[in-house]
Formats: C-alpha cells, structure tokens, sequence
C-alpha cells in the first residue's frame, strides 16, 4: 500500500491510547484503531480534522514536545516501485 498511517508513532509519542483519541475526537474507536492498523479504506475529511484537533490539544500537555501535528504526520505517502 502506498499511503502508511503514522498514527501510532503520534499516539507514542503523545502517551495517549487510541481509545481516548477516539473519545476526545467523538469518532467511532473502530476508525481509530483501523487507521492505527493501517485498515482504513476510506475516512471523512470532517474526521481527520477532529482528530488532528484532538491530537494536538493532547500533545500541548505534553511537557518537552513542542510540536503541532499535521496531515503529514498523519498519513505518509511512497510511491510503489512498478515491478
């Protein structure tokens, strides 16, 4: 698959679970945890932004991380070699 998800390495890195995200952002855990899987087919723009708010209010509380968390965090894309 040539979009990888980063969601894990944000939820370690902002020691939070997927379940709290997916509280925090009002969306089912189910999306989180696909996501987290790299499972997700589909999602709603609506539903990336919650959870990017979610994330980054989450990541202010976190002392010594000073970072916002973008789109880029969140999905990363590699182009498939052709074989």
């Amino acid at each position: 698959m040539a979009i990888q998800f980063g969601l894990n390495e944000i939820l370690g890195e902002i020691k939070e679970t997927r379940n709290k995200i997916a509280v925090e952002a009002k969306v089912r855990p189910a999306t989180i945890y696909d996501m987290a899987e790299g499972k997700t087919k589909r999602i709603e723009l609506s539903t990336i932004e919650s959870i990017l708010d979610v994330i980054n209010e989450l990541a202010r509380n976190v002392e010594g991380l000073n970072k916002t968390y973008t789109i880029d965090d969140l999905f990363k894309y590699s182009k498939k070699d052709a074989e």
